[in-house]
């Protein structure tokens, strides 16, 4: 199956580039499906981008079956018995996310909320709890995800995302938590969800902070993943208000967030990174019993207090755009 070479870039439409460095992978899957890939920066605009994109052929079964395989992306926690406790990480993110939301969007009457990629759906949760009059919708590929997000009674849409919304009515919030860095096509992504996107209404984005200065270094840190599979797009505070701004968006709010990188030296960076490779390391059943042993109080603050963190060199970007009127 033949692949495009990028012709222009994926957010301003340039063809003027230059290569970073070669595509890191983790996984047996990724490393077929990245297979020659390389990290270019667009001239004019600054956004990093992978060279050759997988087809949608490729990415839709590595989603859907490999994706959260082995254990990866915080499967082997999700338990509908133990939600939203059952992942301290997702939990707090996912309260971190709805507090920033609830800053931009005052109201008390009933509103329709998308979560696009909801994963195992701690956003929507948390989302529910600050809006409790809220409808709460989850666009999901991943059959895990799908499974789960079922079990703790979030409705779920899947399929194309386009066909998906035209089944709901107009979205009062959209959320894409790790997903525009996954698109094949993010600008034109972004300009659809803002078309169904009531007149004010907020989009919140979040995605890993890793521009040309991240690419470029080796920014360490137990919380954010050395490899770069599977993402497409890789952005800094400039190039995510770039992109939300050319599919017609106006940016209220964008900033790094999350726990601090640390740089380290480039032989460190190559060793195995110590907190995954110990997670891989524990037998399942007691990575569980250790997984849920705070879920009494959610804390994770002992191990990773920055959630509700903003500014300087974090793992995180986060931003708040709105649809304008007319």
């Amino acid at each position: 199956m033949s692949r495009r070479v990028n012709e222009a870039c994926l957010a301003c439409g340039s063809v003027d580039y230059r290569t970073i460095r070669a595509y890191r992978s983790e996984s047996p899957p990724g490393r077929r499906l990245f297979r020659g890939t390389v990290i270019l920066e667009c001239a004019r605009c600054g956004l990093c981008q992978a060279s050759p994109i997988p087809t949608d052929d490729e990415l839709n079964p590595y989603y859907a079956i490999d994706y959260r395989a082995g254990r990866r992306y915080g499967a082997d926690a999700a338990n509908a018995a133990t939600f939203p406790h059952d992942n301290l990480f997702f939990f707090h993110r996912g309260r971190s996310v709805a507090e920033l939301l609830r800053s931009h969007l005052a109201t008390d009457r009933p509103i329709t909320v998308l979560d696009v990629g909801a994963g195992f759906g701690h956003i929507l949760h948390a989302l529910g709890v600050a809006f409790p009059q809220a409808r709460r919708v989850a666009h999901e590929l991943s059959n895990p995800c799908i499974a789960h997000l079922q079990s703790v009674g979030i409705e779920v849409v899947t399929g194309p995302l386009e066909d998906a919304i035209r089944q709901l009515p107009a979205l009062d919030v959209v959320v894409l938590s790790h997903v525009l860095e996954h698109l094949r096509d993010p600008v034109k992504t972004l300009a659809m969800l803002r078309s169904h996107l009531a007149p004010g209404g907020p989009l919140f984005v979040e995605v890993p902070h890793m521009g040309v200065a991240q690419l470029s270094g080796y920014p360490d840190s137990p919380w954010a993943p050395r490899h770069d599979e599977p993402h497409l797009t890789f952005y800094d505070e400039r190039t995510l208000a770039g992109s939300l701004r050319a599919a017609g968006f106006d940016v209220r709010f964008v900033s790094s967030a999350g726990p601090n990188y640390q740089e380290v030296s480039a032989w460190r960076y190559r060793l195995p990174p110590l907190l995954p490779t110990m997670r891989r390391l524990v037998p399942p059943s007691l990575m569980t019993r250790l997984r849920r042993s705070g879920s009494r109080h959610a804390t994770l603050d002992h191990l990773a207090p920055a959630f509700d963190a903003y500014g300087g060199n974090r793992i995180w970007l986060r931003s708040v755009s709105v649809a304008p009127a007319g």
